[in-house]
């Protein structure tokens, strides 16, 4: 095996392609190479050469091909390693209100995924397209769409779980989400959980947000089921949540997740701060968040 060989076969492997496109490469650098050996000189070359500079040439011309060829084959895969970077999902945001919608955002801050939970959430992103878009222009673009606009009134509350293992990431699209929604008259609350929430949500096939509170009030009730409390909206939820725990009506003290309470009811506890009771807090297990509840 040449250097050139070596090199080629450890960029290979430095590589996560298709074992497929990784044997097809190296046949084609091989089918290179034996054409190569048996190549005359170019028929353009008006002046004779002698055999040995004739035999020189031909040495040097593989040579060339061949590093041409592995210079092209590590661009190739560095494009490829890039694009599968780029396609990777780092950090995932559920928004639950009655649509339920979860987003991908990948290291550079596109919605790579936009995926519906269930049928209203279809419907919404059947009229909104989000992926492709930063996530600051896919959160406009959300939150200020006709499609979007029966889901954020004065009586509706929308809940955003971030998750993600950078969390530093994570607070910083809930912050995003939380200043976008603060311009809407519905309620909302904004916050980052742990990852394993995600994957249970996910099993459960629901939200992040709605998963947390259908757990929290099948505890309270148990003659509820999650499928049950799948079909609520999240303001029902957290209402029915509210009345178990025997504080009746929601209010500002014990309104749902965010303002000073973290994400999710009954995660944490914080300051509350103005006539809506606007805060933050840290929550359990270290999810915390913020946003807007009314009485």
């Amino acid at each position: 095996m040449t250097d050139l060989d070596a090199r080629v076969r450890r960029a290979l492997d430095a590589q996560h392609a298709p074992e497929s496109l990784r044997r097809r490469t190296l046949a084609a650098i091989e089918e290179a190479r034996a054409c190569q050996d048996g190549t005359p000189a170019s028929a353009s070359e008006s002046v004779p050469l002698t055999p040995a500079v004739r035999a020189a040439a031909r040495r040097r011309r593989p040579a060339r091909a061949l590093a041409a060829l592995a210079a092209c084959l590590v661009l190739a895969l560095a494009g490829f390693g890039l694009h599968s970077v780029y396609r990777e999902p780092v950090a995932f945001v559920g928004i639950d209100v009655n649509p339920s919608i979860e987003l991908g955002i990948n290291r550079f801050d596109r919605v790579v995924e936009a995926r519906p939970l269930n049928d209203d959430g279809r419907a919404l992103l059947d009229d909104v397209t989000l992926a492709g878009l930063s996530y600051q222009e896919a959160i406009d673009a959300l939150t200020t769409s006709a499609a979007f606009a029966p889901y954020a009134d004065a009586g509706s509350l929308v809940e955003v779980s971030v998750a993600s293992a950078d969390t530093a990431l994570a607070d910083r699209l809930a912050a995003q989400t939380d200043a976008a929604l603060e311009a809407l008259p519905c309620d909302h609350a904004c916050g980052s959980v742990g990852t394993e929430v995600r994957d249970q949500a996910s099993a459960a096939g629901m939200g992040m947000a709605r998963y947390q509170a259908a757990q929290e009030l099948v505890a309270l009730d148990p003659s509820l089921t999650l499928d049950e409390c799948a079909a609520m909206s999240m303001r029902e939820l957290r209402d029915r949540i509210s009345a178990c725990a025997g504080h009746g009506e929601s209010s500002s003290d014990d309104a749902p997740a965010g303002a000073g309470r973290g994400p999710h009811a009954g995660s944490g506890a914080g300051e509350g701060r103005g006539a809506q009771g606007q805060g933050q807090g840290e929550g359990a297990g270290g999810s915390h968040g913020h946003g807007r509840h009314g009485a």
